[in-house]
């Protein structure tokens, strides 16, 4: 079927339309699995708030963990609360990491550097902390604590 060259012409512009309507919608479909990858790389298991409801004094009574993401790379950050009266005390924040499948952080507070290991099951976890004190005087000990998800 010949066509006038107007036609062609109309041919042409209509094709590179729909060539153009047609890459606009492939990148509006794959758009939503990119930002949905993402959203879930930039979360680990261990993000969230963790409580321990038996927290006795001196017991670590509250994990807080937040992520993001910053230039591809996944980071993270702590704090560490005890049961304290008449408010909880803070270990204030630092940066956290995983290694070996446990989220880890380590503090150095005004009384001991102290490292903190937390493995997750679920809406559970448990929560080794290594206290290591300043004071010569004060042994060091380690303790363990059973956390639940509080969010």
């Amino acid at each position: 079927m010949k066509g006038t060259p107007i036609t062609r012409s109309v041919r042409a512009l209509m094709a590179c339309v729909m060539a153009g309507i047609g890459i606009l919608a492939a990148s509006q479909v794959l758009q939503p699995e990119t930002a949905r990858a993402e959203t879930i790389a930039c979360f680990i298991e261990a993000t969230g708030n963790w409580v321990n409801p038996k927290a006795r004094p001196g017991d670590v009574s509250r994990v807080e963990i937040q992520s993001h993401c910053k230039d591809s790379q996944l980071l993270h950050r702590v704090r560490v609360k005890t049961k304290c009266s008449p408010r909880d005390c803070t270990w204030g924040w630092t940066r956290g990491y995983v290694e070996r499948g446990r989220f880890v952080a380590s503090f150095s507070t005004f009384s001991a550097h102290r490292i903190v290991e937390m493995q997750v099951a679920g809406d559970n976890a448990i929560i080794y902390v290594s206290n290591d004190y300043h004071n010569a005087r004060r042994q060091d000990e380690n303790a363990s604590f059973r956390l639940r998800r509080e969010d």
